[in-house]
């Protein structure tokens, strides 16, 4: 299954549901097929997810395969985040 991110002020993204399920749950949001982050939101939303890069960050155990990292993963979301934030704008997500 896919999720597809969107936003007002930017460009959608679209990921699959476990790559979703990361970085919703990372943002603090257990609504997992559908919801939103409002603007108000967004900050502790960018917060959260920047403790968790910290985390991946600090693993000692990140070796150098082939794999995606977390914040490979996040990145989109990160700028989606951003975008939203300057323009006062939300992020919605849901199953396609």
């Amino acid at each position: 299954m896919l999720i597809k991110f969107n936003c007002p002020c930017s460009g959608p993204f679209i990921t699959t549901q476990i790559v979703a399920n990361q970085l919703i749950k990372a943002m603090g949001k257990c609504e997992l097929s559908k919801g939103i982050v409002a603007c108000e939101e967004i900050d502790e939303a960018i917060k959260k997810i920047e403790r968790v890069l910290i985390l991946e960050e600090n693993n000692n155990n990140i070796s150098n395969t082939l794999e995606v990292r977390f914040s490979q993963r996040a990145y989109p979301l990160i700028e989606m985040l951003k975008k939203a934030k300057r323009k006062n704008e939300y992020i919605m997500w849901h199953e396609i």
